[in-house]
């Protein structure tokens, strides 16, 4: 079962693994993936059986007297693909994002 809930400061790391491994093509330090989440990133994670496999950040930005939203990161562990946990972090993320009253 793949669970999702907002990032917390200590899976950061763990994060960071996840996105090294299944975004080899796009490398980044610990301290610019920390600074690619950024203050006014909405970080997710996805757990299945206690393991952290997938990551997605959304991010909210005023538009023409509106709020929009979209997802700024998405990563998924490679051994952990193909079994809905893209799909999962996209629907929390979108969730979130809504909830806050992006459009």
């Amino acid at each position: 079962m793949i669970q999702t809930r907002p990032m917390t400061r200590d899976e950061v790391p763990a994060a960071h693994a996840v996105w090294a491994r299944s975004a080899e093509h796009d490398p980044l330090s610990l301290s610019a993936f920390t600074a690619m989440i950024g203050d006014d990133g909405r970080p997710w994670v996805a757990r299945q059986s206690g393991e952290l496999v997938g990551l997605a950040v959304g991010a909210l930005w005023p538009v023409a007297g509106d709020v929009r939203g979209s997802v700024r990161m998405l990563a998924v562990a490679p051994e952990a693909r193909r079994h809905g946990v893209a799909s999962a972090l996209v629907d929390a993320v979108g969730a979130d994002l809504d909830a806050q009253g992006a459009t």
